[in-house]
């Protein structure tokens, strides 16, 4: 019986628990996860093998960024638009460079190679001593990037023609560039996903090509939720959860907290921040030296070396943590952050703040919300389906109606089971 390959570094994410699961299930029983010889063990119980990284030069992390200037553009605004995702880049001659380049490329976009062709073009070849078969499945990721540091082994299994399957792990993913676009078969979350794909990428995929799973990595938080009473949940706690990860735009956001703050301030609410958890807490000192708002911090969760080789520490909370943050709050302001998905889950009524154009009257309004508008993912998902904030002015009458009137709270309820059949929760059995 052939067995079945995931390629992964990311071993130690208890978001895959339901992935592998459905996997292990599908080969019955023969899912082995195949990592870098830097991981760690998988505290799932699944048999692990190591591969060497041979290629340690770095060249295929600058090949990488080479590769997307020079191919194809999806046609996502996040892609199309790039030098807006670099309007914070200091060196502004570069930027004017960039921007001049883009609309070169965007005259000749259609006669440019495909991305995935390009890049495995100029990754170096290495043999690899694996038990190779025919029958045997490899899967890995959707998007290029999280296998830089391991190309060389997923070209080597390009060119042996084995059955590769891929696996969308994140609802941005079909957005970018960087999709692999060539996989024999997609395990998508949602069928609003396979239309993402056929329109940003012309990718039509048959029925033989899809299996369709569901947004798996929420799937262990979803089947772990409590029915708390968050109607009439007398607490004082609106929650943030902030959605940047570079201290550029953290420092956006800590001036776009304070602002919430204020208004907030006047309703006799306060602002619980998450903070981001691949960020040091004291990124966020700024915002203990204001009354109304609490960092939280996550107890008994610890900063882990996710991937083994020391490139990100993140804080891996559990879902009982993440249930009882969200269940000290009585209202949820997201502008973009995926734990907006976990608080339609437990149900908290969420605000979605995305100032208008003519709002944004200082600089990092500007980035920020500059930034948001070219987010497909976002706009698709949250700006569509959940009660949309385009004015501090709105902001302040929305916490006010929320605050009197039990109706409101609900309509804002009712907007997270449209978010939630969006992304694909209808279609699952939890």
């Amino acid at each position: 019986m052939n067995n079945w390959y995931f390629i992964t570094d990311d071993t130690l994410n208890k978001k895959n628990y339901f992935l592998f699961k459905y996997l292990n299930k599908l080969s019955k029983g023969k899912l082995i996860l195949l990592s870098p010889n830097y991981s760690s063990e998988n505290t799932f119980g699944y048999p692990q093998e190591y591969f060497n990284v041979k290629d340690n030069s770095g060249f295929n992390s600058i090949w990488a960024k080479l590769t997307f200037l020079f191919s194809k553009t999806a046609k996502s605004s996040s892609d199309i638009y790039f030098p807006k995702r670099n309007i914070y880049n200091s060196f502004i001659y570069l930027n004017i460079f960039l921007s001049f380049f883009w609309h070169i490329k965007s005259i000749i976009n259609n006669f440019l190679p495909n991305y995935e062709n390009l890049f495995f073009r100029g990754v170096k070849s290495f043999d690899y001593n694996l038990n190779l078969s025919q029958e045997n499945i490899y899967i890995y990721d959707s998007i290029l990037l999280r296998h830089i540091k391991y190309a060389s082994l997923i070209k080597f299994l390009r060119n042996k023609n084995v059955m590769i399957y891929s696996v969308i792990s994140s609802w941005d993913n079909p957005f970018y560039t960087q999709f692999f676009v060539s996989a024999k078969k997609y395990f998508i979350w949602s069928n609003q996903m396979l239309n993402d794909l056929s329109s940003v990428h012309n990718l039509f995929l048959c029925d033989d090509r899809i299996e369709l799973i569901g947004p798996y990595p929420f799937f262990d938080f979803y089947k772990s939720r409590k029915n708390y009473k968050l109607i009439g949940n007398e607490s004082k706690f609106i929650g943030y959860a902030c959605a940047f990860c570079d201290v550029i735009f953290l420092q956006h956001e800590i001036q776009l907290i304070k602002k919430i703050a204020r208004i907030a301030n006047h309703l006799g609410y306060e602002i619980l921040v998450r903070p981001y958890p691949s960020l040091p807490i004291s990124e966020y000192d700024e915002l203990k030296n204001i009354k109304n708002v609490t960092l939280y911090i996550p107890k008994d969760a610890v900063y882990e070396d996710r991937f083994g080789d020391g490139r990100e520490f993140i804080l891996f909370s559990s879902n009982e943590e993440r249930h009882e943050y969200l269940a000290q709050c009585v209202l949820f302001i997201s502008t973009g952050t995926s734990f907006t998905i976990e608080a339609a889950i437990d149900n908290l009524p969420i605000l979605q703040i995305y100032l208008d154009t003519e709002f944004r009257k200082e600089s990092f309004e500007k980035d920020f919300f500059g930034r948001v508008e070219i987010s497909d993912h976002i706009l698709k998902y949250f700006n569509n389906n959940l009660d949309l904030i385009n004015s501090y002015e709105n902001l302040q009458l929305a916490l006010d109606s929320f605050k009197n009137s039990e109706a409101y709270a609900i309509k804002l309820q009712n907007g997270n089971k449209k978010l939630l059949n969006e992304l694909g929760f209808n279609n699952i059995g939890l």
